[in-house]
């Protein structure tokens, strides 16, 4: 199946999530309520909802959004949202002790403890998903 969507964020949706992105050379560290990370098949979901842009559905592009950035430096930040082309590189370190990386809506649900880090490559081939089955959380399932 096709990865549509991650959202970085705290394990308690009402405090604050911190990390730093890079994406090019510019990094910066942010506050915010999460951080949507999309391809091109989840484009009409979270991220749009916050403000992304609905890429086209065969793009190989993915793109950034940070969720509600914390106003008391609104000012400072510049990486607010992109997109990424192929060959290009966006990483996210946490800083917090209890992040969470909810993988299409929480189909899969990743430790992302202070220190941890991930990387998002452009590609022009299809995704491959790179040994993380130690750091999944057990979440029920829903009922579908």
């Amino acid at each position: 199946s096709a990865l549509n969507d991650v959202l970085i964020s705290h394990k308690n949706p009402s405090a604050v999530s911190l990390y730093e992105i890079k994406a090019g050379r510019r990094a910066e560290i942010q506050k915010s309520s999460g951080l949507w990370i999309s391809t091109a098949a989840g484009s009409t979901a979270g991220i749009a909802s916050s403000g992304g842009k609905t890429l086209p559905f065969l793009s190989r592009d993915f793109e950034y959004r940070p969720r509600e950035l914390c106003l008391a430096n609104i000012a400072g930040y510049h990486l607010t949202g992109g997109v990424v082309h192929p060959g290009g590189i966006f990483r996210i370190r946490s800083m917090m002790d209890s992040g969470l990386a909810f993988i299409d809506g929480g189909r899969a649900v990743l430790r992302f403890a202070e220190g941890d880090v991930l990387e998002f490559v452009g590609s022009g081939t299809p995704l491959q998903l790179v040994d993380f089955k130690d750091r999944l959380l057990k979440y029920p399932r829903r009922p579908r």
